[in-house]
């Protein structure tokens, strides 16, 4: 449905800032078009199974894909 692919494209992005960024995580949940840092969170989770800082701690290390850099510089530039 069009809420879950919207859901699918804001949590690719907080993916992407989160390897990427170190920004709080009301900033990361904000950028990426959620209401709430607990909401985002809560989100998150259900989706891909850890914290969003579970999981900056463990993917910190990688470079997102240039779709996801894309799709940030849109969100963040305009």
């Amino acid at each position: 449905s069009p809420g879950q692919y919207l859901t699918q494209v804001r949590l690719e992005a907080a993916r992407a800032l989160l390897a990427q960024r170190q920004d709080t995580l009301d900033v990361v949940a904000g950028l990426c078009g959620f209401s709430c840092a607990n909401y985002f969170c809560k989100v998150f989770k259900k989706h891909l199974g850890v914290s969003p800082a579970v999981w900056r701690t463990l993917h910190s290390h990688e470079t997102p894909h240039s779709s996801a850099l894309e799709l940030l510089e849109r969100i963040i530039y305009t």
